[in-house]
């Protein structure tokens, strides 16, 4: 299944359009796939818009006049050319058109045309009323695309929106219909595919995904199969961040983990987290460790001093190994952005959206995901933008994950899904596989978590990975 935003549906249309299909014919198309589900209902009203989604409408009801008694409702007694030409066959085909709603309660069934994923305003003037009359109605209502009033990307209604039982979308997903709130509006979704797909949507990741992607164990397997990777992270300030990314590296299956760090960090270590080796650090790098470790995670708790910028600058450098950059790495990062363009071997940063901007400055702007595959794409690297959906894209390739909740948003939770991610590099998958496998079993653990509890605290995450990737398998 794939989602798209609000820019990424513009995006596709225009490509459609330069690649010589006409406005009308895309149209045409969309009542095809819409009208391919049958609908139980005899009298139905399609109450139709101005723009392209009210042509969809007037498509969609030239394709139900066989099978059902159909009424069209027009908001407005002007359209685009596309409202025109459909309105003119509509008209000329003998269904009924009413300007106006007065009579729509006398319909079984109410198909919503009014507005579509193009929305960016509040609803206003007669439209508001339309909407809430509708809304007031006891009848089913589908539809068309998006529900009228609902925002493309956050699934909010803009300030009201129709309350669908069914929406019929067209293409792929809207963004917003992965928050859990938005189905208020949608109802139960139907997916109805358009033409050949020119702009990538992302792909949703969800339990069947990962269930092609994680490895079962055999019974001969010993750790060595496992991988080996080593975490340069924590400082005397931030104890707990390599705490957690050890023990998230451990439970998520790594055959051996190395915290290399400071002798208060090994201390903390060694006692929560026993089945950790550990390593003092020094102050220059030992390039041996890239021949000793199948992956490395540097930033978790690491600081900010001299010594620690350095370790980063070094790895980047010459690093011959798979490599996650998280907290106080990514720091660095922003402050040398050509140093990622020195990277021998592939990197995977792990922002949230204040460190994102830092890495990738912007402003008023909300749909992530063009500015996350434009970033993953010019500078090289797998990026995974935590947030609502999380986005993990190199650029060509684009994910959302369907798991996590805002109880999720505490202390460490960042720290055990870098832990995760570099263990699942160590063990072999590659690293769009790891980071979506470790997003989306994170989020998992958290919404385990958060039934029973306000606070999903990362240790008590942690502790739920080994049961999550059972519960997969």
């Amino acid at each position: 299944m794939q989602v798209g935003s609000q820019k990424e549906f513009q995006l596709y249309d225009e490509a459609l359009l330069e690649k010589g299909y006409t406005m009308n014919q895309l149209i045409g198309f969309a009542a095809i796939g819409l009208s391919k589900q049958p609908i139980q209902a005899n009298k139905i009203g399609i109450v139709c818009g101005n723009g392209n989604n009210g042509a969809d409408g007037l498509a969609l009801a030239l394709m139900l006049q066989e099978k059902h008694q159909v009424t069209v409702y027009l908001t407005s007694v002007t359209g685009s050319l596309s409202v025109s030409h459909y309105l003119g066959k509509v008209v000329e085909s003998g269904i009924v058109v009413h300007d106006g709603i007065s009579l729509i309660d006398q319909e079984d069934l109410i198909i919503d045309a009014i507005f579509g994923s193009g929305l960016n305003r509040d609803v206003s003037g007669k439209y508001y009323d339309i909407i809430e009359k509708i809304n007031t109605l006891d009848k089913p209502v589908i539809a068309i695309d998006i529900p009228s009033g609902l925002d493309c990307n956050s699934g909010l209604p803009k300030n009201i929106s129709i309350k669908a039982t069914q929406t019929r979308t067209i293409c792929a997903y809207k963004q917003g219909f992965l928050l859990p709130h938005s189905k208020e509006y949608t109802g139960d979704i139907m997916l109805c595919p358009l033409v050949e797909k020119e702009v990538p949507f992302s792909t949703v990741v969800d339990n069947r995904i990962i269930q092609s992607i994680i490895k079962k164990r055999k019974y001969d397997d010993y750790k060595g199969k496992y991988g080996k990777v080593i975490h340069i992270t924590g400082s005397n300030e931030y104890i707990g961040a390599a705490t957690l990314a050890a023990k998230s590296s451990v439970y998520s299956g790594s055959g051996l983990v190395c915290c290399y760090s400071s002798s208060e960090v090994l201390t903390s270590v060694t006692i929560n987290v026993p089945e950790c080796i550990v390593k003092k650090r020094i102050n220059t790098l030992d390039p041996i460790i890239y021949q000793h470790y199948d992956a490395l995670l540097i930033g978790s708790g690491l600081g900010l001093d001299f010594s620690s910028e350095k370790y980063v600058e070094d790895v980047l450098e010459k690093s011959t190994i798979p490599m996650v950059i998280d907290g106080d790495g990514l720091t660095y990062v922003a402050m040398h952005l050509e140093s990622l363009k020195k990277a021998h071997a592939p990197v995977i940063l792990t922002p949230h959206i204040g460190e994102f901007k830092r890495l990738h400055p912007f402003y008023n702007e909300t749909d992530y995901v063009l500015l996350a595959k434009e970033f993953a794409l010019k500078w090289g690297v797998i990026l995974v933008l935590k947030g609502p959906n999380t986005i993990v894209t190199n650029g060509n390739d684009t994910y959302r994950n369907t798991t996590g909740n805002s109880a999720m948003a505490s202390a460490g939770s960042g720290d055990v899904l870098a832990g995760m991610i570099v263990s699942f590099l160590g063990q072999g998958y590659g690293p769009i596989e790891a980071s979506i496998q470790a997003v989306y079993l994170h989020g998992l653990c958290g919404d385990i978590v958060a039934n029973d509890n306000y606070t999903a605290v990362a240790s008590k995450v942690i502790e739920l990975i080994p049961k999550a990737m059972k519960r997969i398998i």
